[in-house]
């Protein structure tokens, strides 16, 4: 059987669906999403290295230049909150992806926006933006980008997947 040549950008070549051999799980094809799963696993060291060289980047900030009353606190705080967020977002997408369950895959998805939007104002709009937090956030925001699309293309198969089981 010949395979015909996948678009970089279809949702059959991200999705995985061309395959010479069907995997089979409990009697039905399997449909978690391998490159997915790539990701979230990649963005768990990446979440640990953002974590270290923000804690560096906070303190340098703190030596050399004069924050306003409360704003370091405050930064730090919203720091520690989103790397709670991404340790829990990660685990949710594993999780979705795993059981194959569009629901959890949606709140993932969502979940990833919200995080995006941290990035940017870790990029962006702190109180003092250095090179490297630009670089850090700006590779944060990839990562997190290419999940949230990958996401919403394996939360979509799992939905027409179900929707065609239910009506066989």
């Amino acid at each position: 059987e010949k395979l015909p040549p996948p678009l970089l950008l279809s949702s059959s070549f991200i999705l995985g669906q061309y395959r010479r051999v069907s995997v089979r799980k409990m009697g039905r094809a399997v449909r978690s999403s391998l490159r997915l799963q790539i990701l979230i696993y990649f963005n768990r060291f990446y979440v640990g290295v953002l974590l270290l060289l923000n804690v560096i980047s906070f303190a340098y900030k703190d030596w050399k230049f004069p924050y306003p009353e409360n704003y370091l606190g405050l930064e730090v705080t919203c720091l520690v909150f989103y790397i709670l967020e991404e340790i829990c977002r990660l685990l949710v997408g594993t999780h979705a992806n795993k059981s194959e369950n569009p629901l959890t895959m949606l709140i993932f998805t969502l979940l990833g926006v919200g995080a995006l939007f941290i990035n940017v104002y870790f990029m962006t709009w702190q109180t003092f933006v250095l090179n490297i937090d630009v670089v850090m956030n700006a590779i944060a925001v990839g990562l997190i980008s290419l999940e949230v699309l990958l996401s919403s293309f394996t939360m979509l198969a799992f939905m027409v997947v179900e929707d065609q089981d239910v009506f066989k």
